[in-house]
């Protein structure tokens, strides 16, 4: 039995929405007020909620948007894609450097 295309698509978006949504979420949450009740630094603050914030959408642009606009200008996919993973990357490393003791 083929699981037709159209449920394939419906069951990677109704999945990785609410994972992009929470990932964005709590990276504002991080960023606004967040990093304070954690006990974060202002510095680890801003690079864990900009890492929240660029993996949500990193996980939208690849898991939903590629698949339901197939069409779209690959150039355009491909900056998008690659400006939240270094964003992502950028704001692990910054909060990896500011823990270390």
């Amino acid at each position: 039995m083929r699981i037709r295309r159209s449920v394939s698509l419906g069951l990677v978006a109704s999945l990785a929405m609410p994972w992009s949504a929470a990932l964005v979420v709590s990276g504002l949450w991080v960023l606004m007020s967040g990093g304070t009740l954690l006990g974060l630094s202002p510095i680890q603050q801003v690079a864990a909620g900009l890492a929240g914030v660029a993996a949500g959408s990193l996980v939208f642009t690849f898991c939903v948007a590629d698949r339901l606009f197939p069409g779209a200008s690959r150039g355009v996919v491909w900056a998008a894609e690659v400006v939240s993973c270094l964003t992502m990357l950028a704001g692990l490393s910054v909060l990896a450097l500011a823990s270390a003791p």
